[in-house]
């Protein structure tokens, strides 16, 4: 499996905006954020691309997976929000 995303990490990265713009217009997404009041643009900008960033480092050894500090400032948000921990993970 990870040689296939290897293989494809620059096709990946290409399409960063168009599989982020996919993800977040799932309707299970936009409730998620609509339920918890959280600004789609802000999200997007702030959380969704930074973490596929991160992501992709992590594919591409540049990055220690588990150590993403925009992952933490999320959660951190999530917390104060009182936002479930399944609304986490969607």
């Amino acid at each position: 499996m990870l040689s296939v995303i290897l293989k494809n990490i620059d096709l990946l990265e290409s399409n960063k905006k168009t599989i982020i713009d996919n993800w977040m217009s799932y309707e299970i997404v936009q409730k998620m954020l609509d339920k918890n009041s959280l600004n789609k643009k802000f999200f997007k900008e702030k959380f969704a691309f930074k973490v596929f960033d991160f992501a992709v480092g992590v594919v591409k050894e540049k990055n220690d997976l588990g150590d993403c500090p925009v992952i933490g400032v999320m959660l951190m948000l999530f917390k104060k929000k009182n936002i479930p921990l399944s609304d986490v993970y969607t």
